[in-house]
């Protein structure tokens, strides 16, 4: 297999495999390979393992088939601001949506932030099994701290994928340049902003000295905050991103 390899799960909620992307955009499943993208399969360089197959071996993906989570389950996700030397890492919870999974606003008012970065999946340690982009369209608290926790707990506001590239694709690009956009009725806006791959390994290193990472911790590295970008969040809008060979999300207001 020449080119880079993705790791991807490809299927319906329930019914997610886990699979690869190749340079073409085409996907292959690995479930006879591996059961499931999980902490056992970030722990070891699976993009050598992978590179190793002849694609032509491995049952073809459907084109079209939704990008589900990109990982199993995300173990525990850390919010990133600052640098290197002024890091505030907060915890994130709830589990992420698919890259192009609708957002479903009821009983979340309609004031949001929006926040797209770069995810780094951990292998052991400070180690980078890959990376992803992600986007995090958050509820504006309306009633104190203590709701925002609960509404941020919700599965599908925050989306990861589509899928993770290994970290050696990602050290050959350096930046990630990332354009977000929101499109409703009326009107579209756009941001866009920058992420350094290499400030995220040094934050990693810095983290792991003080609260040790392991396999399957997920690291969100913010390149815009969105101030700017329409709070007021209504069914029909749409949340597009893009990052290069990091892919695109799009996600429809529900």
């Amino acid at each position: 297999m020449t080119g880079y390899v993705r790791l991807a799960r490809s299927g319906q909620p329930g019914f997610e495999k886990p699979s690869i992307v190749l340079d073409d955009g085409t996907r292959r499943d690995i479930s006879i390979l591996v059961s499931e993208i999980d902490e056992a399969t970030l722990r070891r360089p699976w993009h050598r393992s992978f590179r190793a197959i002849a694609p032509g071996t491995l049952p073809a993906v459907l084109p079209g088939a939704r990008f589900a989570i990109p990982v199993e389950h995300a173990r525990r996700v850390f919010q990133l601001r600052g640098d290197a030397g002024n890091i505030d890492a907060c915890p994130r919870l709830g589990d992420p949506a698919g890259a192009d999974d609708p957002l479903a606003v009821a009983g979340l008012g309609q004031d949001f932030s929006i926040r797209v970065g770069i995810a780094a999946i951990l292998a052991e340690g400070a180690r980078l099994s890959g990376l992803a982009m992600f986007t995090d369209i958050t509820p504006l608290p309306a009633h104190g701290s203590a709701h925002q926790r609960l509404i941020g707990s919700r599965h599908g506001l925050w989306a990861l994928g589509p899928y993770i590239l290994t970290a050696d694709e990602a050290s050959e690009i350096g930046h990630a340049r990332i354009r977000c956009s929101v499109s409703g009725a009326a009107d579209s806006t756009v941001a866009e902003g920058e992420v350094s791959l290499a400030a995220i390994g040094a934050i990693a290193e810095t983290i792991d000295r003080i609260c040790p990472l392991d396999a399957g911790d997920i690291l969100l590295a913010e390149a815009i905050v969105a101030p700017r970008l329409p709070h007021r969040l209504s069914p029909g809008d749409v949340v597009e991103v893009s990052a290069g060979r990091f892919g695109r999300q799009s996600r429809a207001i529900v």
